[in-house]
């Protein structure tokens, strides 16, 4: 068998996903295994079955299919223990408000302005007298800037304090923190109260050299941070070590949508520099064969240094399997070894095959192995003439084929000017890493001329930064809506096949499996041409009425009304999708300590597989409402924004307005009486504001759109932050008109709207609630929870049940995420 390691990795792998994605995953893998294992103990017996006998000898009883089964249930297995174990540890740390534990701390601290983090692995619980033992389970401890006690690595402490759950996704595909903390090792957070140093314990030497490696480490960032500007040190401590926390926001985002953030991530171009100077450094002083092993000791020394991120040990490993091919003369077989390198990783951590550089560094190293020689030979080598401009070409596109659906998932941005960037990055990073790592080793040294080195490190790295900006050019960006399972799958299957077909047909040598593949195809091509020849006519008719059939279906069988009610923390945005697929888009969330735009609404839009919005509508212009809005008009085609006749001109409004002059949205603006019509059965009923009633206490909010949602035989009714005075108003024009199924609570359940009143006019049967979790407002009010209550409504909280969706067909069907 032909690299079974390879066949190992991707029964894991497969297994892995299973575990995470099919709870009854190990299940499905042990009766699998178990129908083989009957399969094979009765072969004999199968036997008179003639006709299907040499397929079961054929495949079932092939080694591979085994090893594939057994690793996958192996795989799957370890997921279901690992969360079992999760599950325990948090158990007993929820239990008690008051939590006692003892633990040891890591490598990993951060800080910020509120104080400092740290990563502890929890020894033992401590609850009611009596000690828990938990071994491999960290938490970050979160030590507020007014304790002056200091942590550092190796430290056995005593801590007191509350443990907090880490909170699962709360939209549609939205980021789950808890499963993003899996894949450091995390089970949750903790608020410390108090901690209680016992003692500095490092007794192995891996622990000995990770304490030595945390100390140089922090002195060269010292030393850089002394040396160079800080937006320079920043880069140039992402660039050599992988730490990319002081750079800013925006320039990690230019890295991004320029495709360059494999720059920051030490991974293996950086281990090739590494070698290269070793072997040719240590070649001149020890000889050939000692260089490889002071090489292996470097490679070592440098992922410790760089903290042992995914991309750094998979880079690691697979370069000191290199060397050792060329110690003991062995070929190197590049897929072996990513396959050795990835089986190490995810058996220390599972979960970490959800880490986005775990997905970068191997998705795109095995595009480069699978195409990279390919591509350059039949492709690029006939048109181009320079090797150099070839192999970074081929680099480039090679591991994008593979990278380019995880991209697209995580982030939704195509760069159009990717390649470009990426052919001036292959020619200046070679020296840009020179410089950098004789900028290391002068400081680590105190060399003379360590800042005459600062100085030239400055320009290549402004150089490399200026590059970064390529993500700004005009139309430089594409937002795309995110892949699904299906559209991936069939991604990778036609790469597949287009690779394979043309290899197997310009490949004059053909070796035992693509002369299978290619027997295969023409065994179809037989069967397709010889078994249909007499019948063509009527298998035509047959897919043709099979074709009207299915065409008929979907336009006769009628789709759901969606209405999405999503949780943007402390404000509110409603996603509505109608039966025909138009789209709205009912207010956009917003405050003032994160963008949501940019990390909720728009991110949220696209994971629902839209990249343009056909209605916009601004209930008002508070910041919770609309700054989500705003953001999204600058980022993603709007055909239509309606908003309320406007009393007030708040700044936002004054952005809303120039923003769709510059866009070229249309503003339509409607007050009580008028109707939007959607499309059939489908229209809004705008009940406020009123010019004749307009108010001017709290102008803003009490003059908020209120309309009513009309879908067949049900009603929604969405009211802005409208208050009592308003809602007096309302009721005395509509009375009994109001009734309608669901009622957007106005005002997020503030005690200063739901007038009972009001409430009795609508009588839904159903209440949403926009409100973040823990906010500093109180909201919802108990006076607002009350009334509700008392009139037997059904309360839906985005603060309790994350994410609403209501789908309306012939009956109403409430879910939350």
């Amino acid at each position: 068998m032909k690299r079974p390691i390879l066949i190992v990795a991707i029964g894991y792998i497969i297994g892995i996903l299973g575990g995470l994605y099919l709870q009854i995953g190990i299940v499905l893998f042990l009766i699998f295994i178990a129908i083989i294992i009957l399969l094979k103990f009765n072969e004999n017996k199968m036997r008179r079955l003639k006709r299907y006998s040499r397929y079961i000898r054929l495949y079932i009883n092939h080694k591979t299919i085994l090893i594939l089964t057994i690793s996958a249930v192996i795989g799957s297995g370890v997921i279901y223990f690992n969360e079992k174990e999760y599950e325990n540890v948090q158990d007993k740390l929820l239990k008690v408000e008051n939590v006692m534990l003892i633990g040891k701390v890591e490598r990993e601290k951060k800080s910020n302005e509120y104080g400092k983090i740290y990563k502890v692995k929890i020894q033992s619980i401590i609850q009611n007298g009596n000690e828990y033992k938990f071994n491999k389970k960290n938490i970050y401890v979160y030590q507020k800037s007014n304790n002056k006690i200091t942590m550092k690595y190796g430290d056995i402490i005593k801590l007191e304090g509350k443990f907090e759950e880490p909170a699962s996704r709360r939209n549609y595909k939205g980021f789950d923190y808890k499963l993003y903390l899996k894949t450091k090792g995390i089970i949750g957070n903790f608020k410390l109260t108090n901690v209680k140093i016992i003692e500095n314990k490092i007794i192995t030497p891996i622990e000995y050299l990770e304490c030595r490696s945390i100390s140089l480490f922090e002195i060269l960032k010292e030393k850089a941070n002394t040396l160079l500007p800080n937006e320079i040190s920043s880069v140039f401590i992402g660039l050599m070590f992988g730490d990319t926390s002081g750079i800013s926001d925006d320039v990690k985002e230019d890295f991004r949508n320029a495709n360059m953030s494999h720059v920051l991530a030490v991974s293996g171009m950086h281990m090739s520099y590494l070698i290269l100077f070793s072997t040719y450094v240590f070649g001149k002083i020890l000889g050939k064969r000692q260089s490889y092993y002071m090489s292996i000791i470097l490679i070592v020394l440098y992922m410790f240094l760089t903290g042992f991120s995914a991309s750094i040990v998979r880079a690691g490993i697979m370069g000191i399997i290199l060397i050792c091919s060329k110690i003991f003369y062995k070929c190197n077989d590049i897929l072996t070894s990513l396959s050795i390198a990835v089986l190490l990783i995810l058996i220390r951590n599972p979960y970490i095959i959800l880490d986005l550089s775990f997905q970068f560094s191997f998705g795109g190293t095995l595009g480069i192995v699978l195409f990279q020689n390919f591509i350059s030979k039949n492709f690029l080598e006939k048109v181009i003439n320079s090797k150099r401009i070839v192999d970074i070409l081929s680099v480039t596109i090679s591991a994008q084929l593979v990278i380019l659906p995880i991209s697209l998932v995580h982030f939704n941005i195509i760069n159009v000017y990717f390649i470009l960037s990426n052919v001036i990055i292959g020619f200046i990073i070679g020296p840009i890493m020179i410089f950098c790592f004789i900028f290391l080793i002068s400081i680590i040294f105190n060399i003379k001329f360590t800042k005459i080195f600062s100085l030239i490190l400055q320009i290549v790295l402004r150089i490399l930064i200026f590059i970064s900006k390529v993500s700004k050019l005009p139309y430089s960006s594409i937002y795309v809506a995110t892949p699904n399972c299906i559209q991936i799958f069939f991604y990778f299957l036609f790469i597949i096949s287009f690779f394979a077909v043309f290899y197997m047909y310009k490949t004059p040598k053909i070796l035992p499996t693509v002369k299978r593949f290619r027997n295969i195809i023409a065994m179809l091509k037989f069967y397709i041409k010889y078994r249909f020849s007499d019948n063509k006519k009527i298998v035509s008719k047959i897919l043709s009425v099979i074709l009207m059939i299915f065409i008929i279906v979907i336009k006769i069988v009628p789709k759901d009304l969606s209405i999405h009610f999503i949780d943007v923390n402390q404000g509110d945005s409603t996603f509505i999708v109608t039966p025909n697929g138009k789209s709205i888009l009912i207010d956009g969330g917003g405050n003032a300590y994160s963008n949501v735009g940019k990390n909720i609404l728009l991110p949220y839009v696209l994971d629902r597989g839209y990249t343009k919005i056909d209605v916009v509508i601004i209930s008002h212009t508070d910041l919770d409402h609309c700054d989500g809005i705003i953001y999204l008009m600058e980022k993603i085609k709007i055909k239509t924004v309606i908003m309320g006749k406007q009393y007030e001109e708040s700044d936002n409004y004054k952005k809303i307005i120039v923003l769709a002059k510059n866009k070229k949205i249309a503003v339509k603006f409607v007050e009580a009486g008028n109707n939007i019509n959607i499309e059939k059965n489908l229209c809004l009923e705008v009940l406020w504001p009123n010019s004749k009633n307009k108010i001017l206490e709290n102008s803003i909010n009490n003059n908020s759109l209120v309309f009513k949602l009309k879908y067949k035989n049900f009603s929604m009714l969405f009211t802005g932050d409208i208050e009592e005075l308003a809602e007096k108003k309302i009721l005395q024009i509509y009375g009994k008109n109001l009734a309608s199924t669901v009622l957007k609570i106005a005002h997020h359940g503030s005690k200063t709207s739901t007038n009972i009143n009001f409430l009795n006019a609508v009588n839904p049967k159903y209440a949403l609630i926009g409100v973040g979790k823990n906010n500093k407002f109180g909201h919802p009010s108990k006076e607002t929870i009350k009334k509700l209550n008392d009139l037997n409504v059904k309360i839906y909280r985005t603060d309790e049940f994350g994410e609403i969706t209501i789908n309306v067909n012939k009956r109403v069907e409430i879910s939350t995420y």
